[in-house]
């Protein structure tokens, strides 16, 4: 099972994101840039992690958010390779959103996959709306 996210799904990511070319204090994390893509993501610009001083132009925000929503929708995809009843678009939106925001990691250990797995949407949306993202 593949899944990627919708124009509509990005469009609102990077609305409720922002874009900032200048790195800054996420104040959960460390630091960020671009649309969100954080210091502990593991991205680099020229060769240089995400800090203090780092500057992007916006085609570096694009590409980044491009790969790191990509990432997150292979991420869904690998949680949630085959649940009962096909996901809608929305959904797929929502649960990528989620990864993008929260990490692979975080997403697998929060119990929406398996919610997801069983059929249980109702329990996966559950979840995410009172699991704070970090």
């Amino acid at each position: 099972m593949s899944y990627t996210l919708s124009s509509e799904g990005a469009q609102y990511i990077k609305d409720n994101e922002g874009c900032r070319l200048t790195a800054y204090p996420d104040g959960v994390s460390g630091w960020d840039i671009g649309y969100g893509c954080n210091s502990t993501s593991g991205y680099t610009f020229n060769g240089r992690p995400v800090g203090p001083g780092l500057t992007i132009t916006q085609a570096q925000a694009d590409q980044a958010f491009t790969s790191q929503s990509a990432d997150a929708a292979n991420c869904l995809a690998g949680a949630c390779p085959n649940p009962p009843a096909p996901l809608t678009q929305p959904q797929i939106d929502g649960l990528t959103d989620y990864i993008y925001q929260d990490g692979c990691t975080n997403f697998k250990n929060s119990g929406i996959p398996q919610a997801v797995n069983s059929g249980d949407i109702a329990q996966a949306a559950t979840i995410m709306s009172t699991t704070p993202v970090t």
